[in-house]
């Protein structure tokens, strides 16, 4: 059964960190490109086409922009903020419907296998705000739409969360 997926994002597209600062730790163990190793390791076999490193590979048009404000005047801050510059944490641009992709395959055991899944998922209590608790790599919320998983990530002027329910 397909899980729903509640995706929340500036738009269509937005950089964030939501589960990929660990690959920086990957290309250090692999001694391999971290684009090539997300590329290869995760984005194909999820099927993630959109998505894709910034500054490793060529940039998608039509992609939303990051806002904020500096002395309370709105910005635009696509081009003021440098996502590479925090590594594989803020450096990943997708789309809403990989981003929901991605999950699903994490969450069903078909993309990581049912060992990290595991890892994944069992929780270690760290209540804070709507997040009751965290694996590795996602937090558990409980809401009034019933327990979910997911992670968050962002920059300035862009906030990714992603939460499928559980």
């Amino acid at each position: 059964m397909p899980l729903p997926a509640v995706v929340s994002s500036g738009g269509e597209g937005g950089s964030g960190s939501a589960g990929v600062g660990s690959a920086g730790v990957g290309q250090a163990a692999s001694g391999g490109p971290v684009g090539e190793l997300l590329r290869t390791r995760i984005l194909e076999p999820a099927e993630l086409t959109p998505t894709y490193l910034d500054g490793a590979e060529a940039a998608l048009p039509g992609l939303v922009h990051g806002h904020g404000r500096i002395q309370g005047r709105p910005v635009d801050t696509t081009s003021a903020v440098d996502p590479p510059a925090a590594g594989t944490a803020g450096a990943l641009v997708s789309t809403a419907g990989d981003l929901t992709r991605f999950y699903r395959k994490v969450l069903d055991g078909t993309l990581l296998g049912a060992a990290t899944l595991e890892e994944m998922t069992t929780q270690v209590d760290a209540p804070l705000g709507a997040v009751s608790g965290y694996g590795l790599g996602l937090s558990r919320r409980e809401s009034r739409l019933g327990s979910q998983l997911g992670h968050d990530g962002g920059i300035w002027g862009v906030h990714v969360l992603v939460l499928l329910r559980d």
